[in-house]
């Protein structure tokens, strides 16, 4: 795939807000997951393998098609808890879809800056990092203690 090219279109970014919206909801100050722009990145790790482009281009289908079958109307339509079932309706179906589909959702929401600041999670840097030195009287125990094998 080439690196700027757009594999989903506007409806399935749509269908994809809306989903992680309902995985990663907003609640107690925290965004939804669908309001960080996650579609983006999940577009460009997807990117990177032709066979996970066609498995999540398959699952978004899948989501529309249970979503108008068993509920008639499309995703981003229905209510919260008709979402709710569409969704346990893939992940029961569709188990490896669901799996890196959820698995993506957590993972960028919870390295995002936003929420990473909000949860009050803060990187230090790597040249910032400076390590206590090592205090050797905590092996004291350790080489006092007698051996816990038979000698062969």
């Amino acid at each position: 795939m080439l690196p700027n090219q757009k594999l989903l279109t506007d409806n399935q970014k749509l269908l994809l807000v809306q989903v992680f919206d309902r995985l990663i909801p907003e609640e107690g100050g925290l965004p939804g997951a669908g309001t960080l722009g996650l579609r983006d990145t999940l577009e460009a790790d997807i990117s990177r393998s032709h066979s996970t482009v066609r498995m999540f281009l398959e699952g978004l289908v899948q989501i529309q098609v249970i979503a108008m079958g068993e509920k008639g109307k499309e995703f981003p339509e229905l209510s919260d808890s008709d979402k709710d079932a569409v969704i346990s309706h893939i992940e029961q179906s569709n188990p490896v879809f669901f799996t890196d589909l959820r698995r993506h959702c957590y993972n960028n929401y919870y390295t995002h800056p936003t929420v990473q600041e909000l949860i009050g999670y803060h990187r230090s840097e790597p040249n910032d990092y400076q390590p206590e030195p090592f205090d050797e009287s905590l092996l004291e125990p350790q080489k006092n203690r007698q051996p816990f094998w038979r000698p062969v």
